[in-house]
């Protein structure tokens, strides 16, 4: 009986890799990134791409295309949230983006947290 489990457990499992593929373990990130900019968003779709890439072939020359799409991905990230960052503290000046500012800290305070579990 175990030998049959065994046989059978194997094959569902290469069955399963073939027509599912593999993960890295990985669940997606609770990340917001309807923020950035169209730019920004599409340099993030090849980096996956390029990671995917690299995932399902493993070459030496997807990796660095992955790592050198990794690292654009990161530069376009940091020059667009300092982009945001300075349009915040411009605009904190006026009196109606102090009223919206308080706005949207109220709508804050009343959404939900969702606290991520730990697991062991």
């Amino acid at each position: 009986m175990d030998k049959w489990w065994e046989r059978n457990s194997s094959i569902l499992k290469r069955v399963g890799r073939e027509v599912l593929g593999m993960s890295t373990g990985k669940g997606p990130r609770d990340q917001e990134t309807w923020w950035l900019s169209n730019y920004v968003q599409e340099e993030i779709k090849i980096k996956r791409n390029a990671k995917k890439r690299y995932d399902e072939t493993g070459t030496e020359e997807d990796k660095e295309r992955s790592r050198s799409a990794k690292k654009e991905t990161k530069v376009a990230v940091a020059q667009s949230k300092q982009q945001a960052l300075d349009n915040v503290y411009e605009d904190l000046d006026t009196k109606e983006s102090q009223k919206k500012s308080t706005r949207l800290l109220k709508e804050e305070i009343k959404r939900p947290k969702i606290i991520p579990t730990l697991s062991r």
